[in-house]
Parts: C-alpha cells; sequence; structure tokens
C-alpha cells in the first residue's frame, strides 16, 4: 500500500506514514477507494504525477523542506484542510492576535503612567504657579506698607516743615493731637482763696491753726497770688503777717510748706539775713510804704503789738 498523502510505500495495514505522519484510511484527501498495491492496479511503477488521477491529491501536496529523506517529519509538510486555511495560517493568526494583544497593553500602561505623569507635572505647576502668586502678592504688600510708612514720614515731615515755618512767620506752629490731648487732660491750675486773720500768734501756731481749719499758710509763689495777698493785707490794716515758708533744714535758703519750688519771693532789703542765727521763719511787713518778705523769729510778740500782727490763710477753691 502507499500513503495516499505522500506516496510513501507503506506495509499493508499501516495506520500512519513514517514520512509524512499522515493516518491512513480506506478514504482520504486523495479520494482513493483503497491504499493496497491491488487496489485497480495501483502499483509503485505506476506512482507518477501523470496517472495520479486525484486533483485534490496536487493540489494538496506540499514538498518537504528537507533535502533528506530521514529529516522529513509531519510538521514539514502543510497541507490545506479544504477551507482553505494551513496550520502555519492559524499559528501565524493565534502570534499576531497576541502580538496585538501585548502591544495594546503596553501601550495601554505606557499612556497610563504618561497621564499620570502629565497629570503629576500639571498638578505640579498650577502649585508652582500658585505659590510664584502667593510670593508676588506677599511682595507686593510689603511694598505697598513701605510705601505707606514713607508717605506718613514724609506727611510728617512736611507737618513739622509747615510748624517752622509758620512759627518763623509769627503764627503758631500746629499741635500734635496728642499734644492737644495732653492739655485736655491736664488738670487745671489750682486756685486759691485768701483770708487774713487778725490774731497774734506764733509762726507754729499759725501753722497749726490753718490746718484746722482745712486750709494752710499762704505760699505766693507767683506775682499774681503776691499782688492778691498784699491787696488784703492793706485791707486788714495790720503790718505783721505770718506766711507759709521756712528755712531748709541745712539753713541755706527757704522753701514752701507746700513743697511748690520757691522762685518768687519779693525780699526786704538786705533780707533774708538770719538775725543772731534765730530766724527761721518767714513773714511780710509793711515798712516805708511798701510790703516785703523778712525771715523772722518764730515768735514776735516781743517785738509788735497785738493789734498789728495777723497771718493770712488760704484755701483751695473747688471748681
Amino acid at each position: 500500500m502507499y500513503c495516499y498523502n505522500c506516496g510513501t510505500e507503506l506495509e499493508d495495514g499501516s495506520l500512519f506514514c513514517p514520512s509524512c505522519g499522515a493516518k491512513q484510511t480506506e478514504d482520504g484527501p486523495g479520494n482513493f477507494a483503497s491504499n493496497t498495491a491491488a487496489s485497480d492496479g495501483f502499483t509503485s511503477d505506476s506512482f507518477t504525477s501523470d496517472n495520479f488521477a486525484s486533483d485534490n491529491f496536487a493540489s494538496n501536496y506540499v514538498a518537504p523542506n528537507a533535502e533528506d529523506p530521514d529529516d522529513f517529519a509531519p510538521n514539514d509538510f502543510d497541507w490545506d484542510d479544504g477551507n482553505g486555511s494551513s496550520g502555519k495560517g492559524k499559528k501565524g493568526l493565534i502570534i499576531g492576535i497576541l502580538a496585538v494583544v501585548i502591544v495594546g497593553v503596553g501601550v495601554g500602561v505606557g499612556g497610563y503612567f504618561l497621564y499620570k505623569n502629565i497629570s503629576s507635572s500639571k498638578s505640579n505647576t498650577t502649585a508652582s504657579k500658585e505659590k510664584d502668586k502667593e510670593n508676588e502678592k506677599k511682595k507686593s504688600d510689603k511694598k505697598k506698607e513701605e510705601q505707606k510708612k514713607a508717605d506718613a514720614k514724609d506727611e510728617k515731615g512736611a507737618d513739622k516743615q509747615d510748624g517752622l515755618k509758620d512759627s518763623v512767620e509769627g503764627t503758631p506752629p500746629k499741635k500734635e493731637e496728642s499734644d492737644v490731648k495732653k492739655e485736655k487732660e491736664a488738670p487745671a491750675a489750682p486756685v486759691y482763696e485768701y483770708q487774713v486773720i487778725a490774731q497774734r500768734m506764733t509762726w507754729s501756731e499759725a501753722y497749726t491753726y490753718c490746718q484746722s481749719q482745712g486750709g494752710q499758710l499762704a505760699t505766693p509763689s507767683t506775682q499774681e497770688e503776691y499782688n492778691q495777698i498784699v491787696q488784703k493785707a492793706n485791707e486788714s490794716g495790720l503790718k505783721v503777717l505770718w506766711l507759709g515758708a521756712q528755712r531748709t533744714p541745712d539753713g541755706s535758703g527757704f522753701m514752701w510748706i507746700s513743697g511748690d519750688e520757691f522762685s518768687y519771693a519779693q525780699w526786704g532789703v538786705g533780707e533774708p539775713n538770719n538775725d543772731q542765727g534765730n530766724e527761721p521763719r518767714m513773714g511780710m511787713m509793711y515798712v516805708n510804704g511798701s510790703w516785703n518778705l523778712y525771715d523772722m523769729p518764730d515768735d514776735v510778740s516781743q517785738y509788735y503789738s497785738s493789734n498789728i500782727v495777723g497771718f493770712v490763710m488760704e484755701k483751695e477753691v473747688v471748681q
């Protein structure tokens, strides 16, 4: 018998061709009724391409690539299954599909990472732009604040210059708002009323009496206050009056008992002289037609009659 596929002589009853591996059946692709040597007088001598009548066999036969018959194997033959597709074609199709799938997956993965990188880059770019805007805003605000301070400084300097100019031209300079506020808040200078008491007492007794009456011995620290006391003295008719001043502890000068600065005193001629070192108190006397200040001893009763001696008490006027 012969292989219906490749024509190799086979032993009778062989199921497969050892050359091409084709399965031997009673009816193969060549439409043989029998593959035996006796079938229709088919012999090896008569097996040629001329007397092999099957067109189907001729169209399906593909010569093996190997030159050595021993290299022939079933995979060396490619025969059409009658549907127009060969085994190698199917393998190529599968490989092509797998390649397309792999390429598609690769493209998809690459696209994902590319998208992620682009998104990250956009996000970073956006964040960077926002940060730049914020920095620019801070710089702008800082410049505005510096300009505002500079303008305020220039304005203050201009006000001072205007004040100096007004002062030179005779117009009082403008006062700062804080200065005006201080003037409003500053307490007004106290106002005193003066009273002449026609009683002969020592300086110490007169001091105590005034304290008991809610006042004190008068302390005229200005010319205006002194003039008011002189007016009261003239009205009293007295000639010797105690005032609220005494010698300092070190004996170098006098001080007001109120604590006011002893900057004004209309002393008589040659006063104070601390006669015999015993004149620690101060009073005023009418001598030669005018009132002046004198240092005197604490008790003057042995020098002056009671009808000309007294003292001046002052009280603060409640406004």
